[in-house]
């Protein structure tokens, strides 16, 4: 027809009937504020606007003002019912949406909320293994294969395809899933199926190229005597070819922000393991020469050098962290203009903390989230902090943790309070 516009809607009538069905779905995932601001809209809508307009209309037409203002207090009452709609339906998307369940913790055997966290410092295998590249290692320096402090380790049992080298926490901390579906051989990504463990302060440990499923559920609080899955060679390009080969890719990550797989790769110099009984540090206990990990050579490109198997009933690992207690008073008041002070008490029981750090988040309201701003380290004694030049009528809060030499404590209660 003359007028119409060229435009056609791609793949119809797939695409509009698509869509038709999608609609319902987002509805329903609309927030309760979003809807209940759409029925203020509306009222205001009809109460300030359209109601004069139509009387602007009927003194114009003169003696039909009457039946005019008729029609606008018809008008006003069915958009009323549409925004009473509205708000019913915004009680309907409470009602019907999933909400969030709150879940309980899931304790590993060992693991403690009252000391959930010790750093990264544990060989993560208990079977007979071979060092394959690190970062610039020997067999691995030309070219560098590693960019980052990214460790892999293969097991010497070529035997079977199926997979059965128990892999461990490096430390204790929660557990999470990287992936939630087996990327298989070869995998979507390089790493393949891998999870990453939070031991507090935005240390992270690392474990890919895992086989499926893991044997711990997502949000686990482990520690370093948790099996938390298997080695495999998931995400490992020549897969098919060697299907017995069984691996594994470990890493550390430091200063992690917002719960995120972020953060700097930091280099592992030495690692403990359980043999006889008596901690050992590896790898200068398995050969001198080892100083550190990156000293240990390629076994697929130089003479084969093997990392021994250690104690399978991790009789020199502590049962609870020896981590400091945490602390449950912390405040956070102004101090100034556009400052705040963060103050606290420090524990008198448990092990000595050697160092206190206090972080602080923003809370925007765009976006509705906390964000990590500025973190602050002090010494063991410290009993309060400022933080200045914040962001005036913002919200912020605090937490405080101690750390020693086994690891961080558990987080302190919150505490906000707002900029001015």
């Amino acid at each position: 027809m003359p007028g119409d516009s060229p435009f056609r809607v791609p793949l119809s009538p797939v695409v509009p009937v698509l869509s038709t069905l999608a609609c319902p779905y987002l509805m329903l995932n609309l927030s309760v504020e979003t809807w209940l601001r759409f029925a203020v809209w509306l009222w205001r809508r009809d109460a300030c606007g359209h109601g004069t307009l139509v009387l602007a209309r009927g003194i114009q037409g003169g003696g039909r003002i009457a039946e005019r203002t008729l029609v606008s207090y018809v008008s006003r009452a069915r958009t009323r019912v549409c925004a009473l709609f509205t708000a019913l339906l915004a009680l309907g998307t409470v009602v019907l949406a999933p909400a969030p369940a709150a879940q309980a913790a899931v304790l590993m055997p060992g693991a403690s909320l009252a000391h959930p966290y010790s750093d990264p410092i544990w060989w993560p295998v208990r079977t007979e293994t071979k060092m394959m590249c690190y970062h610039g290692n020997p067999g691995c320096r030309n070219p560098v294969q590693h960019v980052t402090w990214l460790m892999d380790i293969v097991s010497t049992d070529f035997s079977t395809r199926r997979p059965h080298e128990p892999v461990y926490a490096m430390g204790a901390g929660i557990l999470h899933y990287g992936v939630h579906h087996d990327t298989g051989c070869g995998g979507e990504n390089g790493r393949g199926n891998f999870i990453y463990i939070d031991h507090g302060n935005g240390t992270l440990s690392w474990y890919g190229h895992m086989a499926w499923p893991f044997s711990v559920p997502d949000g686990a609080y482990v520690t370093p005597q948790t099996q938390i899955g298997l080695m495999g060679n998931s995400g490992y390009w020549n897969c098919r070819t060697y299907p017995t080969l069984h691996e594994l890719d470990i890493a550390v990550k430091h200063n992690s922000t917002n719960g995120h797989l972020n953060g700097t790769y930091v280099e592992l110099h030495h690692l403990y393991a359980c043999v006889r009984g008596i901690r050992k540090s590896w790898p200068e206990q398995v050969n001198s020469r080892w100083q550190k990990w990156n000293d240990v050579p390629n076994s697929l490109h130089v003479a084969p050098h093997i990392l021994p198997a250690s104690d399978r009933n991790h009789s020199c690992i502590p049962k609870t962290p020896p981590t400091p207690n945490r602390t449950t008073t912390v405040h956070l008041r102004r101090s100034g203009t556009d400052a705040l002070r963060a103050s606290w008490t420090l524990p008198t029981t448990g092990a000595r903390p050697t160092s206190i750090v206090v972080m602080m988040q923003e809370y925007h309201p765009t976006t509705r989230r906390w964000t990590e701003l500025r973190k602050h380290v002090l010494a063991a004694t410290r009993t309060s902090s400022s933080f200045r030049a914040l962001h005036h009528r913002h919200s912020f809060r605090v937490m405080v943790t101690f750390h020693n030499g086994t690891g961080y404590s558990a987080y302190s209660p919150w505490a906000s309070a707002q900029a001015r």
